[in-house]
């Protein structure tokens, strides 16, 4: 009996003490009830240059009408107010001014009576001008100026994480034109672009897909590097084909070089394609020519030409630039700009080169020359003539 009274005693102590506890939390509240509303769901952070957006979801609860949120370890914070809907709202706002690096964001929302949701907390990378100065431009792999024509921009591949190229340039008719070029292209041509202005391009980056700005390398310079003309080469182009021998498509060749019955200056041996003088079996050939003429703006320039090859010595065969409309004769070959002397077989499958300057825009004219007539015999076949220019 005495053991059942000392367990109701027990009993009635630990519920007189227990209610106790459960009360003590009404001195905090002054006995009022605790209230929270619907926190931000499924909360997201858009990177940007010294910004970012930060965005979520009210989902249920009708009474939302502010957010607020805080960064900076609560020493900032910005309020937003929330116009409800009937259903899910998107709610999306930008917080400026942020320093380049890592973020943390603390959000909750509140109703009009002041009630407040627990805290959501996310964060974000800020990116500024040490990252953009970081940022490496595409590589060009050369700037074509076709003469009365376009300009063509080759490319190397692309940096995967850039996402194209913003590129400016000027008319002849002084008109500024902007392109915008895409990583998968290779060739880009420029419209009526003026070959003595500079082309100016940056490669655009977004630090992630959903990044809200743009980011740029910078600014690269550029200006026309190589001038295209006509038949250039590798393999050339002939017209009025007989055997092996006919004419050169879109090449000046004067009646001394075609002496192949009236044809010359293409040699089409083993299916090559190649430009060619030859003295063999055939009439000599003096002062032959075989030239474009072609308007050239101010700067420096180089004639490049691949030999294929040179059988036996060279009488008197150049490669050379002339101002004005037509080459000159061998024995005045000191009137020319520039003029580089082809000898003999030690120039198989080498590179020539004549380099030369322009003080002014102007018309010159290049290509080969030779006299054929004691060395019998003799011939000379190019593979390929490119016109660069050197840009300082």
């Amino acid at each position: 009996m005495r053991q059942i009274y000392f367990l109701n005693v027990l009993f009635i102590s630990f519920c007189l003490l227990g209610c106790t506890k459960m009360d003590d939390y009404k001195r905090f509240f002054d006995d009022q009830e605790i209230i929270y509303i619907g926190k931000p769901d499924s909360v997201k952070v858009f990177s940007g240059r010294e910004r970012v957006d930060i965005q979520w979801l009210i989902i249920s609860d009708p009474k939302v009408s502010s957010a607020t949120i805080y960064w900076n370890n609560r020493a900032e914070q910005k309020k937003v107010d929330i116009q409800r809907g009937a259903g899910v709202d998107t709610v999306r706002t930008t917080i400026d001014g942020l320093t380049q690096g890592f973020h943390t964001f603390e959000l909750f929302t509140m109703d009009q009576e002041g009630n407040r949701s627990v805290s959501v907390y996310t964060y974000g990378m800020v990116y500024g001008d040490n990252y953009e100065a970081s940022l490496p431009n595409r590589s060009v792999d050369g700037i074509k100026y076709e003469p009365d024509g376009n300009t063509f921009v080759s490319w190397l591949l692309a940096d995967s994480a850039s996402i194209g190229v913003s590129l400016s340039y000027e008319t002849i008719l002084g008109k500024k034109r902007i392109k915008y070029i895409s990583n998968d292209e290779l060739t880009t041509e420029l419209e009526g672009c003026d070959p003595d202005k500079q082309i100016f391009y940056r490669t655009m980056y977004k630090p992630d897909p959903m990044a809200i700005d743009t980011f740029y390398a910078p600014e690269i310079t550029l200006k026309v590097n190589e001038i295209l003309l006509k038949n250039a080469g590798s393999p050339f182009r002939g017209t009025n084909i007989s055997g092996r021998w006919g004419n050169l498509e879109s090449w000046d060749t004067n009646t001394a070089a075609k002496n192949h019955d009236g044809i010359g200056g293409f040699d089409n041996v083993n299916n090559g394609g190649f430009l060619s003088f030859e003295y063999w079996s055939t009439p000599p050939i003096i002062n032959g020519k075989i030239s474009q003429s072609i308007q050239l703006p101010s700067g420096k320039y180089r004639m490049v030409a691949r030999v294929s090859n040179i059988d036996y010595t060279c009488e008197a065969t150049y490669m050379l630039v002339c101002a004005g409309s037509n080459l000159s004769n061998v024995e005045s070959i000191d009137s020319a700009i520039a003029a580089f002397r082809l000898t003999d077989n030690f120039l198989n499958n080498k590179d020539i080169a004549v380099p030369f300057q322009l003080n002014t825009r102007q018309l010159v004219t290049l290509g080969f020359l030779s006299t054929m007539v004691q060395n019998n015999p003799t011939s000379v076949r190019i593979s390929s003539v490119r016109l660069y220019r050197e840009n300082e």
